[in-house]
């Protein structure tokens, strides 16, 4: 089971049931970012290919996943980006089609500061995760249309330290195990192996590019 806590903060659980429930109409775009500026030091594991660094690999995993978590397995992925001098990804953006014909816009880098919040667009609505989008903060929907607009919001306020939201996971894991789950219902063994192939396929377009 994949160490994705997002997708057991109670955030998730709400916007799990903002779209269930149609909140904002038929989804036609999503958008998350995760990117940071990183001093480049070939020793140290985000930028050592050896060690598995990239941007992809440490922070883009997730918007990527968020992106997933809304609009299932890409049917097709472009990927655009620059490596570093020590050959991994030092940022990519990603464009992600889906069947459904909805988009999804996400970003990483070692090299930009990003502001880390991810947005899920529909027809009548929209639902922003505040920031840090992948720890517990916070969800607002906003309805209506330009001059009309309705907002409303709920903050997740449980812990002082954003890393203490560890613990949901850990949570629910302890509840799997006791149930004799193999697999999580919220992140299933498929998709975790559907994120990876997105990553790989971004890795890839970015090296061919680069070196091409």
């Amino acid at each position: 089971m994949e160490a994705m806590w997002t997708r057991y903060l109670p955030q998730a659980d709400i916007v799990r049931q903002l779209l269930d429930d149609g909140a904002v109409g038929d989804v036609r775009l999503v958008r998350a970012d995760f990117g940071f500026n990183m001093p480049m030091d070939p020793a140290h594991r985000l930028w050592s290919a050896e060690l598995g660094g990239g941007a992809l690999l440490d922070a883009g995993v997730y918007p990527i996943s968020f992106a997933s978590s809304v609009l299932g397995a890409p049917s097709t992925v472009t990927a655009v980006g620059e490596l570093a001098p020590t050959g991994v990804d030092a940022r990519a953006d990603l464009l992600l089609t889906s069947a459904s014909g909805a988009t999804a816009l996400v970003s990483t880098s070692l090299v930009t500061s990003m502001p880390v919040v991810a947005s899920i667009m529909g027809s009548s609505g929209r639902i922003d995760i505040a920031s840090p989008f992948f720890g517990p903060t916070g969800v607002t929907l906003t309805t209506g249309q330009i001059g009309s607009e309705t907002t409303e919001t709920w903050r997740d306020d449980t812990f002082g330290t954003l890393h203490d939201g560890l613990g949901y996971q850990a949570t629910a894991f302890a509840s799997y195990v006791s149930e004799g789950r193999t697999e999580s219902p919220l992140h299933p063994h498929g998709e975790i192996v559907s994120v990876m192939s997105t990553i790989d396929e971004a890795r890839r377009q970015i090296a061919a590019a680069t070196l091409s």
